[in-house]
């Protein structure tokens, strides 16, 4: 039998196709992830601002009187007087204190005494304690220290230590009530164990 005829030689520029091994495909980069941007002041901001005054302030005043605060944390009044157009009781006891002693406004000491009404009727406990003070000394109204009692009466007994010390002393003195000694000394004790030293009785 004949022999098998050599099979055709690969041309060799096939030859080089075949030998060139196929490139590795690298896997695709995972995208960078896209960042989440900041919430723009809105509302929920400009409520957290007024809680931190509002925290600074409750801190603060046992040590100094409102006018020491207002020097030292300097609050953004065009904020405070906008929230308080739109019904934040904070905001509202902020700016009423402003307008009694004249910080960064000038004095109103009726306008003050009507933002703490509206603060109050929200249960906003110094708003409470600070329309007793306006009415005990005839802030922006005439002084009617009977009437005053009922107020410290309400924010002491959501807690407020100073407003404690106020009844407590009105009943020790008879301020806008008889002298009551056995009625003075709970709210004296309530506001001493708070850490009041001038409530020791």
């Amino acid at each position: 039998a004949a022999p098998a005829s050599a099979p055709a030689p690969v041309p060799v520029q096939v030859q080089a196709q075949l030998q060139v091994a196929a490139p590795v495909q690298e896997p695709a980069p995972a995208p960078a992830p896209v960042p989440v941007p900041a919430p723009a002041p809105g509302p929920i901001d400009d409520l957290g601002w007024i809680n931190r005054y509002e925290n600074s302030l409750f801190e603060a005043r046992r040590e100094m009187e409102f006018p020491a605060w207002f020097q030292r944390v300097q609050p953004d009044l065009r904020l405070v007087s906008r929230l308080a157009d739109q019904g934040s009781a904070p905001a509202q006891a902020l700016l009423a204190s402003c307008l009694v002693h004249g910080q960064g406004v000038e004095r109103e000491p009726a306008r003050a005494f009507e933002l703490f009404q509206v603060a109050a009727s929200q249960g906003h406990v110094r708003a409470l304690h600070e329309l007793g003070r306006c009415l005990d000394e005839g802030v922006g109204v005439e002084a009617n220290p009977a009437w005053a009692l009922e107020w410290y009466r309400r924010a002491a007994e959501l807690g407020d230590e100073l407003a404690q010390l106020s009844l407590g002393l009105a009943y020790l003195r008879g301020r806008g009530t008889r002298v009551d000694e056995a009625g003075a000394v709970p709210w004296l004790q309530k506001a001493a164990d708070q850490g009041l030293a001038e409530a020791s009785y």
